[in-house]
């Protein structure tokens, strides 16, 4: 029969196995801090090669080749390399909430409100002249909005086009206008809002090159009824690109937006 451990010899081996365990976590720690440290250094290489290597996109090379070509860029590509520059220390050191009213708010505040900024100089003039011949500012950046996707910006576009809208003739609907290969963003947006009897909607036929005609889209504008023709420039399913310079001058002609 073996003797029982006492009391000493369990504590010395729980603090072994423990200390055991420390180490265990320091490693993998400092491990782990020396990938990410790689990573962003490969982030901010200047390199801005597009072969991915094999052991990353193991997916996509069925032939077991060494290299692989990512050609889907229209549905989803890497950050611009300055963007990432630009963006790291708000997603490090300055990771506050820029609503927030204490300090560590202030530094995304500020960034939020330059970027706001510049949008807006690609957009209008920064200063533009008046009768007088003094400056002022062309617009201010608090009418830049910040989304979160491709699809909240189409949808908060629809829904803001709609609400700034004249209202149409009374028992009537207001009219969207757009065509059938849309972006689902929009098309699927604009039928759920016909479904719930928000808006009435004509859907545009194109030709077989997935073009439409300017004519067409001019015709299904309803006087006093249509308050948005929505047509993306470029499909992003087949490439073919809308005669948007002629759609937008019938819109105008029309009043439409």
């Amino acid at each position: 029969h073996g003797t029982m451990p006492n009391q000493s010899t369990s504590s010395l081996a729980a603090a072994a196995a423990t200390g055991a365990a420390a180490a265990l976590l320091i490693t993998y720690m400092y491990s782990h801090a020396q990938t990410r440290r790689r990573r962003k250094h490969a982030l901010l290489d200047d390199d801005n090669d597009l072969i991915l290597s094999s052991e990353d996109t193991t997916s996509c090379n069925p032939n077991n080749s060494s290299k692989c070509i990512y050609l889907d860029h229209n549905g989803t590509t890497p950050i611009y390399k300055p963007v990432l520059r630009e963006m790291l220390p708000y997603l490090t050191e300055h990771f506050g909430n820029p609503s927030s009213g204490h300090a560590y708010g202030s530094a995304p505040r500020a960034a939020v409100s330059l970027a706001r900024r510049r949008v807006m100089s690609l957009l209008v003039d920064s200063s533009s002249s008046t009768d007088n011949g003094t400056q002022q500012s062309a617009a201010s950046d608090d009418c830049i909005v910040f989304t979160g996707c491709g699809t909240e910006s189409d949808n908060l576009a629809i829904h803001l086009a709609l609400l700034s809208a004249p209202s149409p003739p009374k028992d009537k609907r207001k009219h969207v206008v757009t065509c059938n290969i849309e972006h689902p963003a929009v098309l699927e947006c604009l039928k759920i809002m016909q479904c719930r009897g928000e808006i009435d909607l004509s859907i545009v036929a194109v030709n077989d090159e997935g073009i439409v005609s300017a004519d067409d889209i001019a015709n299904a504008i309803i006087p006093l009824r249509t308050a948005l023709v929505t047509v993306m420039v470029a499909n992003n399913e087949v490439g073919s690109l809308q005669p948007i310079k002629q759609i937008a001058q019938k819109c105008r002609d029309s009043g439409v937006l």
